[in-house]
C-alpha cells in the first residue's frame, strides 16, 4: 500500500517508528522487535485505569540488550486499549506518577 505522501507500508520490513493509539499499562515485545535496529521509535501512552498518563518514547539500540532508552514526553488523556491492561502493572505505574522526583 502507498500512502498520499508516497510512503510504502512494508509489513515484511522493519519500521523506522510506531505510535501507538490506545493506553497500556505494559508493552508488547512485538512492537519493538517490528522496529529498524538502530534508533528505531516506539511512542506509547502509558495510562492509569481513568486513561489518564503520559506518552512514553523508546527508541531501540542496535545490540544484544533488551533495554532501550525512554522518556515521558507529554501528558496523556487517551481510550484503554482491550488486551493491553494488567493491574499490577497499573498499580506501579500510579504509585510512579505520585512520587517526587
Amino acid at each position: 500500500m502507498v500512502a498520499a505522501d508516497g510512503f510504502t507500508f512494508r509489513p515484511d520490513r522493519p519500521a523506522d517508528a510506531i505510535i501507538v493509539n490506545a493506553g497500556v499499562t505494559r508493552l508488547s515485545p512485538a512492537w519493538l522487535d517490528a522496529l529498524v535496529m538502530e534508533n528505531g521509535g516506539l511512542l506509547v501512552p502509558l495510562t492509569k485505569a481513568e486513561n489518564w498518563g503520559g506518552f512514553l518514547l523508546i527508541t531501540r539500540q542496535a545490540g544484544g540488550t533488551r533495554h532501550y532508552p525512554a522518556r515521558f514526553v507529554h501528558h496523556v488523556g487517551i481510550v484503554p486499549c482491550v488486551g493491553g491492561r494488567d493491574s499490577a502493572a497499573e498499580a506501579r505505574f500510579k504509585e510512579a506518577l505520585v512520587k517526587p522526583r
